[in-house]
């Protein structure tokens, strides 16, 4: 079987291919209970080519960046 997963950029929306440059995600919320306090939560983000994602796109928050092939073997 092989692997049928596909990532795709989260700003230009095509394919990531093992050799491309890639950013790592997470999708961060800010919640705020009752109780007055500010919680953040890190939620499954996007992939990025590195050249788009550039300094960033909030409401994601780079974790790892490299190939795609090596991001994946240390995840």
């Amino acid at each position: 079987m092989t692997d049928s997963i596909v990532y795709i950029c989260g700003i230009c929306q095509q394919l990531l291919s093992p050799t491309d440059h890639v950013v790592q995600t997470v999708r961060v919320e800010q919640i705020h209970p009752v109780d007055g306090s500010t919680r953040e939560l890190q939620l499954v983000g996007e992939w990025f080519h590195a050249g788009c994602w550039g300094d960033g796109s909030a409401p994601f928050r780079e974790i790892d960046r490299g190939s795609l092939a090596d991001v994946l073997g240390r995840s």
